[in-house]
């Protein structure tokens, strides 16, 4: 069960332009080290959670695209998620606005720039970003859907500990919808379940 088809991502660290197609249930981005699988899955945790890692928000005069992060031009990272939901989502009970809004085929894009405090959000190739209470609307869907990164050399135990001290003041640490899994590996063969070289993000 997937909720996300596609992700495009422009001007992020060490990506300039690139998308991932026809995603399913479970993927594995496999590459030589360095070579930017990790900033795929920093790219998902800035989009759900405004984060590029743990306790780290996105600031663009360091998270742009690196070889153009001196240039004088303008700056903006865009990131953008292609959503397909199943047949089992379903929108609780007062969020009717928000499905009319969205349907259930849809992409939303996040752009950030030094100008702005906050991201702008987009839906579907729409050039106008959302009025503030569309966006609110958009947020509210996102809001339903906890997507976590455990960055490399983290245990995933330690994480859940900290979330679950958390939970008790705030939500549950589980994610609404656990369905899809992005993982990045340095190994050629066979994913293995390595800290010290695999990076996932549980959507």
């Amino acid at each position: 069960m997937k909720l996300i088809k596609q992700i495009e991502i422009q001007r992020f660290k060490s990506i300039r332009s690139s998308s991932l197609n026809d995603l399913e249930d479970f993927n594995v981005l496999a590459g030589l080290n360095n070579s930017g699988k990790s900033n795929f899955l920093r790219a998902l945790n800035v989009f759900f959670n405004n984060q590029i890692d743990i306790d780290t928000l996105i600031y663009v005069d360091r998270d742009y695209y690196r070889p153009e992060v001196k240039s004088r031009k303008k700056k903006e990272i865009q990131i953008s998620v292609y959503f397909d939901l199943p047949e089992v989502f379903n929108f609780r009970n007062k969020l009717e606005p928000v499905e009319k809004l969205l349907g259930r085929q849809f992409k939303i894009s996040k752009k950030w720039s030094r100008d702005s405090a906050e991201a702008l959000v987009f839906l579907n190739d729409s050039q106008d970003p959302l009025n503030k209470e569309d966006s609110d609307k958009v947020e509210l869907f996102l809001s339903l859907i906890s997507f976590r990164m455990i960055p490399n050399r983290v245990i995933p135990t330690d994480i859940i500990k900290r979330e679950l001290k958390c939970s008790l003041l705030s939500r549950p640490i589980l994610p609404r919808w656990a369905v899809q899994i992005f993982c990045a590996t340095a190994n050629a063969g066979p994913v293995k379940s390595s800290p010290e070289k695999t990076v996932q993000g549980v959507l």
